[in-house]
């Protein structure tokens, strides 16, 4: 029985080599895609040539070039500052450099009004102011050589101190009829013209 197993399985290997040896009789494993090269009639004993084994490569040269990009933005200004100047004296406007859309710096010119009056009294505390320094002078000379009261000497001088003041309001008065930018800016809206008469505020 064990013979007989072992002659079945050298007829059954005896069979398959007869077999691969036919298959590679056949010439199908000569070369690699051999059953291509029978479909497609070529002979791979044959050589190609090798401008036939070449493949095309087609290639274009960069060049660096510079490009500019445009970027847009969208947004609204806004300004960091804002003051509305308003009136400090009531008056006439008699000049009025600042204009829509105009430039400008601290402290120039926006408006000013006609105060030809407030001029007058000006100038006018001032004379007073001068004369009351002399008689004050005058009655602290006299003071000291004992010919003066000493209660008028303190009435000159009060009347002295009351003509500063008086020019010191003057003054003030006068520097009310002009209207000066606080800070450098645009100016947006100009609501008088000249001629319009202005009050306080």
């Amino acid at each position: 029985m064990g013979k007989s197993r072992f002659a079945a399985h050298t007829v059954f290997a005896t069979i398959i080599l007869i077999i691969a040896a036919l298959w590679v009789a056949t010439g199908l494993f000569s070369t690699v895609g051999g059953e291509m090269e029978m479909q497609s009639g070529i002979d791979a004993s044959q050589e190609i040539p090798a401008q036939d084994a070449l493949q095309t490569v087609a290639f274009i040269r960069a060049t660096v070039e510079p490009r500019q990009r445009n970027i847009r933005l969208a947004g609204q200004t806004e300004a960091d500052k804002r003051v509305v100047m308003i009136a400090r004296t009531s008056g006439a406007v008699a000049s009025l450099p600042a204009t829509n859309g105009s430039w400008l710096a601290e402290g120039d010119l926006v408006v000013a009004l006609a105060g030809e009056d407030r001029k007058a009294a000006l100038a006018a505390a001032k004379a007073q102011a001068r004369l009351a320094d002399r008689q004050a002078e005058s009655d602290r000379k006299l003071a000291e050589e004992g010919n003066l009261p000493k209660l008028r000497m303190e009435a000159s001088v009060a009347a002295r101190e009351a003509a500063r003041s008086a020019v010191k309001l003057a003054r003030a008065e006068v520097d009310n009829l002009e209207l000066r930018a606080p800070f450098g800016g645009i100016v947006d809206n100009v609501a008088v013209e000249i001629g319009t008469w202005v009050q306080p505020g």
